[in-house]
Formats: C-alpha cells, sequence, structure tokens
C-alpha cells in the first residue's frame, strides 16, 4: 500500500504523458492523496482510473470532480470509498469528462439523492456503463438514471 505519501509523490510525474491507465486500488490514498492525484496536469491522455478501495470519502470524490486535465477519460472506478450523496453530487458536478463510456460507484453509501444527482449530468452522453451496486438506491433514483442513460447498462441492485 502506497498510502497519501505514495500517492502524491505519483501525482507530481510530469514524464508520463502519454499514461492511459493509472490503477491505485486498495492503497490507502485517503482524501490526501486523491487530492493530490486530483491536480496532475501532465496525464492529459488518461482515459483509465480505478481509485476503487482507497477510503477516499466525499471530500476526495469533490477533489477528483474538480479534475480538468482529463478530457479523455472513458472510465473512472471509484468503488468502496465510503461515498454519500454529498460526493455523489460533486462527481456529477464534472464536466470536463466527456468521453465517460463507465463510471463505477459500486459499494459506497449513496442514496436516491445522490442518484439523482448523478441523472442531472449533461455531459456525459457516452455513458454506456453505470454500476452503482452496493448502495442504498431506490426505484426513484434508479429510474432516474434508467430515464437519463436509456442506452446504458444501469446497475443498483
Amino acid at each position: 500500500s502506497i498510502g497519501a505519501e505514495g500517492a502524491s509523490a505519483i501525482s507530481k510525474n510530469t514524464t508520463w504523458t502519454n499514461l492511459t491507465t493509472l490503477n491505485l486500488s486498495k492503497n490507502s490514498i485517503g482524501v490526501e492523496g486523491a487530492s493530490a492525484i486530483s491536480k496532475n496536469t501532465t496525464w492529459t491522455n488518461l482515459t483509465t482510473l480505478d481509485l476503487s478501495d482507497n477510503k477516499i470519502g466525499d471530500q476526495g470524490a469533490n477533489t477528483i470532480s474538480k479534475n480538468t486535465t482529463w478530457t479523455n477519460l472513458t472510465t473512472l472506478d471509484l468503488s468502496d470509498n465510503s461515498i454519500s450523496d454529498e460526493g455523489a453530487s460533486a462527481i456529477s458536478k464534472n464536466t470536463t469528462w466527456t468521453n465517460l463510456t463507465t463510471l463505477v460507484l459500486k459499494i459506497n453509501s449513496i442514496g436516491d439523492q445522490g442518484a439523482s444527482a448523478i441523472s442531472k449530468n449533461s455531459t456525459w452522453t457516452n455513458l454506456t456503463a453505470l454500476n452503482l451496486g452496493g448502495n442504498s438506491i431506490d426505484d426513484e433514483g434508479a429510474s432516474a438514471l434508467r430515464a437519463r442513460w436509456p442506452q446504458a447498462k444501469v446497475f443498483t441492485g
């Protein structure tokens, strides 16, 4: 486990201009590490980011959502990070990830309010897979997501 210190060191890398995939899953990077990663402006070719199981919480989700460099991001996995409606709402406000096709937020603490916030994102027109399984989303939230992305595989169970 690299922890926040390792994530911070990685985030300062300015030579990985062709980096397309970054998997830091299960590294206990926490809020501090997520914040550091989100501030990297070198990884303009990043298409896949996996920060699952890192204890980033709502604050970490918020910092990730503010990244404006990852315009090519297609897959974002923030599973198992103790993200609630607040963090889901922050993520939903991102307008940079226009190429996002897969969003994985399973095993968090997201309810109908967070699902509704996500469904209001108008930027993610290419979304084909949305996994919110293992959260507290009822029919109301699931319906909002399916109505917004009828072409997508939406999993909320």
